[in-house]
Parts: C-alpha cells; structure tokens; sequence
C-alpha cells in the first residue's frame, strides 16, 4: 500500500482551486495517491480530521494514520517541507 494525502477542499474556495497543480504534481513526484475531500459534501470527515481552514492537505501512512498536515496554498517547496517529505524520495 501507498501512502496518500488527503486534501480537504470546496468548491468555493479560490485557493483550493490555485493550489491544485502543486498538489498534483506532489502526488506524481512521490508516488502518493491523492484523494480530494469536499468538506460541504462531507462536512463528518473534515471535522474528524480537525480541519479548520482550507485547503488542508494531510499526508497518511498506508494505515490511514496521519505523518503531517499543511494548510493554506503552499509553493512546491514549502509544501514539501512542511508535509516532510524529502526531495531524495522522489520517484519521478
């Protein structure tokens, strides 16, 4: 199993949207599966996973249990960093 991040979104909220590439491309750089949340959709989730602004990205084990979190649009590094994952660990 893979680990994967889980970002915590709407549909209403610009920055959700503007980050999505670098979300993107931090999946396809590290191998992870990326699955979208849509808190209006599944507002039991979000509070949950103590989501209290968006968007908010979470980075799981292949257990579901949660390394790190970042939230707010990020640039590729930063959200690199704060996620923990390490540039040595990509695999494309």
């Amino acid at each position: 199993m893979t680990r994967k991040l889980v970002k915590y979104e709407a549909s209403w909220c610009g920055p959700c949207r503007a980050w999505e590439p670098v979300i993107q491309r931090l999946a396809e750089s590290y191998g992870l599966e990326l699955v979208h949340v849509d808190v209006d959709e599944h507002p039991d989730q979000a509070e949950a996973a103590g989501v209290r602004g968006l968007p908010t990205v979470v980075l799981e084990d292949h257990d579901g249990e949660e390394l790190a979190r970042t939230t707010g649009a990020r640039m590729f590094a930063a959200a690199e960093r704060d996620l923990g994952l390490k540039p040595t660990e990509r695999v494309g």
